[in-house]
């Protein structure tokens, strides 16, 4: 666990906050950067553009919350993953989108608002320079942690419910193919994920009992 950052004397302007603020003014450049660098770095978050809109929506709302956190010297401990974070991450889960994808790109946002914050803070050239990198640090570190491991649980708990109404899907149109002369094929094609036209080849085994 992360200790605690320390809150500067009463009164005094927190140099953590101040390199905060100064990101806040260039927020929306950085998201529009981190997505396409999220998008460029890790293939299998290339989307069509609904699910590019939730990826999207992911990496703003939690930039902004970060940097709420950061600014309002906020527990991260008491943070929840922003809605559109976990719809996004629910969606992956039926896309068959591996996880380890979608936490390589919570470490890469990490990594790249961490450059840009950091770089602020030595810009400024504020007192104790090193106790600011180190409660930034602090700060954003425990709050990927958290939101991450929320993110991994609601992947996990989706993807088993997804396999398993899939599965019952396909036995519900396997029954049907077999039981049912009338069948839709192409509802039954796009369920199955099969093409069902054509010729099909099939066969049958079974074992041979041989006298003892």
């Amino acid at each position: 666990m992360n200790a605690p950052a320390q809150r500067p004397a009463d009164g005094a302007p927190d140099p953590a906050v101040l390199a905060a603020q100064v990101m806040q003014t260039h927020r929306d450049e950085f998201i529009a950067k981190l997505v396409a660098t999220t998008e460029a770095e890790i293939s299998q978050l290339e989307h069509d553009e609904p699910l590019r809109g939730l990826l999207e929506a992911s990496i703003t709302e939690n930039i902004v919350t970060s940097l709420h956190v950061v600014i309002n010297r906020i527990d991260p401990g008491t943070v929840d993953a922003p809605a559109s974070a976990v719809s996004y991450a629910r969606r992956l889960a039926q896309r068959d989108v591996p996880l380890s994808a979608l936490l390589r790109a919570y470490r890469l946002g990490h990594s790249q608002s961490l450059d840009l914050v950091l770089g602020e803070a030595v810009r400024l050239d504020l007192p104790d320079t090193a106790g600011t990198l180190i409660t930034l640090v602090s700060l954003t570190s425990a709050y990927v942690d958290r939101v991450c491991d929320q993110i991994a649980r609601v992947y996990e708990e989706e993807r088993e419910r997804w396999v398993g109404t899939r599965g019952v899907l396909r036995r519900h149109w396997v029954t049907q193919l077999l039981d049912n002369p009338r069948v839709d094929l192409r509802q039954a094609e796009a369920a199955l994920g099969y093409r069902l036209s054509g010729s099909h080849l099939g066969v049958e085994g079974g074992g041979i009992s041989r006298p003892g």
